[in-house]
């Protein structure tokens, strides 16, 4: 196996993974009783955990963030 090859075998699957929690993020901040104009903003993807942290949705968040800071860690290290 190259030497590259498993880490960009992680990076595609950490970056899915965020693909996937940004996703259940926004769906969780459209689903809430969230104001509309909000909801229109988390369209905007930097605005979609500002967004979920009006709606109460500190779980998502939580998931997301995390998703999110393995994705650089892996990308710095590579």
């Amino acid at each position: 196996m190259p030497e590259g090859l498993g880490w960009l075998i992680t990076a595609t699957a950490v970056g899915a993974a965020v693909l996937v929690a940004h996703l259940a993020l926004f769906v969780a901040v459209v689903r809430s009783d969230l104001a509309t104009g909000w909801k229109w903003a988390s369209l905007v993807p930097l605005v979609t955990p500002v967004a979920a942290w009006k709606a109460d949705k500190k779980f998502a968040l939580m998931a997301w963030t995390v998703c999110v800071l393995a994705y650089i860690v892996i990308r710095l290290a590579w």
